[in-house]
């Protein structure tokens, strides 16, 4: 089974977050999220439905996104505008991973999110990401119970946290 070694994740905790899928209630609940992440967001996810963490506008598309790097499984990278109240633009890119804790059935998400807004933003600044408009690719990926593996692998800024955080 494959562990993830938080530890080796260190210094990008902060931008890391993970959701667990309820098959009964086919919604992700919260397990973990870094403090870039709840900043963000605004509020914890942890132990929260994803339709209590997100816009109702926003819950049908992530929840497909999600679902569809678990049902893949898949590599997912993501990336678009995020807004702010304080009127600036800025650029976030994400990656999801499935996880199994079975090493093999996909039952959860494990993601990073690095936002480029050109300030550290508080739940006051009013952030907002066009999830609508984010520009998303899936990949093909093998999980083993000691790794994930890409079929393609993506040159992208976070492979250094897959190849050091998953053992």
């Amino acid at each position: 089974m494959a562990r993830i070694d938080p530890l080796a994740l260190g210094r990008h905790l902060a931008i890391v977050w993970s959701w667990r899928h309820d098959f009964v209630r086919d919604t992700f609940f919260g397990r973990l999220a870094g403090e870039e992440i709840t900043v963000m967001l605004g509020l914890s996810i942890r132990g929260k439905p994803l339709e209590q963490c997100f816009p109702p506008d926003a819950v049908a598309v992530v929840c497909e996104r999600y679902k569809a790097a678990m049902d893949g499984p898949n590599f997912m990278f993501g990336h678009g505008k995020v807004f702010a109240r304080v009127g600036l633009t800025g650029y976030g890119e994400r990656i999801v991973l499935p996880l199994a804790a079975d090493g093999i059935h996909a039952d959860g998400i494990l993601g990073a999110t690095v936002y480029r807004l050109g300030i550290t933003p508080t739940a006051r600044d009013g952030v907002s990401i066009d999830h609508h408009n984010e520009i998303v690719s899936h990949y093909p990926a093998y999980l083993s119970s000691t790794s994930i593996v890409l079929s393609q692998p993506r040159r992208a800024k976070f492979a250094s946290i897959q190849r050091s955080a998953v053992k």
